[in-house]
């Protein structure tokens, strides 16, 4: 059984949640979880409710110490630990960031989405109802964060509402291209600590849509007007921005120069992943070069970011694949299988809307969830 009064979220957006083996956290200004010890989540919740502001409390250097410090921005930062860390962090006791595909739907058709699956693998849109039931569901995890993803969540009715309602009990993180996002976005973003992650490839027009399509081509002369204006607005408002690129043999030389471009912008870290093969990508090696390529490409990042301070970088490689949870718009909660033709499995067949926490734990490799989350 959870116990949901061992969690608390704080006026300035920052979520804890207290567990047998650590107290977990999230930042949302930063864009990452941490953990501390359990007996610490009275002490760190009393500051939070005192500091009623965006950053995390002033004075807390157990938690400093510990790697919440802001990363340098001249390295390279490897998101997921590798294999042999795993056993050195805690294990949470229901998932710590869950990521709800809040719609199908989509303005792009990117050549690696890995998504795809559950995207279209759906009778209807969620309505009102189904909306409610998601929350509630997610809600009883306890995440301490939730990654509101699509398709293009933006193009929901529910988008800010669905916003509203997850502010109430965790950190919200907002997947989007950044294509659609309003004035009345931006307010809700501020209001309740949004960070936003913004799928970009390259600063360059041609090299980004060799790869991330508009489905409507008509689309896309005015397509990176919108993003840039996007990014002005986020900025001017101070929410904080995590910039994701896929790395692909239409951008492995481009990157460094994307970092460049956008530090005149809030944003916090490129975030850069490799090409995840998915049974719903049609040419994965065409997408990807072959494994030299890729291990050049990785070294390459590493050696520049050393060298080039512009935009701190995360490299994000070697993630196991039933590390995540992803609920589906019909409310299904999936993880990944480890056989890239099965797609994305049922967390528990026999409840896939509530799935049981035994049956969490069966389906998902806790130890690499809690790698894949907790930066460190």
């Amino acid at each position: 059984m959870i116990n949901s009064a061992s969690s608390y979220h704080s006026p300035c957006g920052i979520t804890l949640r207290q567990d047998q083996e650590a107290m977990f956290g999230f930042l949302p200004k930063e864009g990452f979880a941490f953990f501390a010890p359990p007996s610490d989540f009275g002490t760190i919740k009393n500051l939070l409710a005192q500091e009623k502001s965006r950053k995390f409390p002033v004075g807390y250097e157990r938690l400093a110490n510990g790697g919440l410090e802001p990363f340098a921005p001249n390295k390279a930062h490897y998101l997921g630990a590798p294999a042999y860390l795993w056993e050195t962090l805690p294990l949470p006791e229901s998932p710590l960031i869950i990521n709800w595909m809040l719609t199908g739907n989509c303005n792009h058709k990117c050549a690696y989405c890995y998504a795809q699956d559950a995207m279209h693998n759906i009778e209807t849109e969620p309505d009102e109802n189904r909306i409610g039931q998601i929350i509630d569901s997610i809600r009883a995890l306890r995440p301490v964060a939730v990654v509101i993803t699509g398709g293009e969540p933006t193009l929901s009715p529910f988008f800010e509402d669905v916003i509203k309602e997850v502010a109430n009990f965790a950190s919200v993180v907002i997947d989007t291209n950044a294509a659609n996002i309003t004035e009345s976005n931006v307010n809700i973003f501020a209001k309740h600590n949004v960070h936003i992650r913004i799928s970009l490839d390259s600063h360059r027009p041609s090299k980004n849509l060799k790869t991330r399509i508009p489905i409507y081509k008509s689309q896309s002369a005015y397509y990176f007007d919108n993003i840039w204006k996007a990014l002005i607005d986020l900025s001017k408002s101070e929410i904080p921005i995590t910039i994701n690129t896929v790395a692909s043999t239409a951008n492995y030389d481009d990157i460094i120069n994307l970092s460049h471009e956008i530090r005149r912008f809030n944003v916090k870290k490129l975030r850069v992943r490799l090409v995840e093969n998915s049974k719903s990508i049609n040419d994965y090696r065409k997408l990807t070069g072959n494994d030299k390529r890729v291990n050049r490409f990785i070294t390459y990042i590493s050696e520049r970011a050393v060298e080039d301070s512009a935009t701190p970088i995360y490299l994000s490689v070697n993630r196991q694949r039933n590390s995540l949870v992803l609920v589906a718009p019909s409310g299904n909660f999936f993880t990944e299988s480890q056989f890239v033709e099965q797609g994305k499995i049922l967390i528990d067949p026999e409840s896939p809307k509530h799935p049981r926490l035994e049956m969490m734990k069966k389906r998902v490799d806790m130890h690499a969830h809690s790698a894949r989350y907790v930066f460190i």
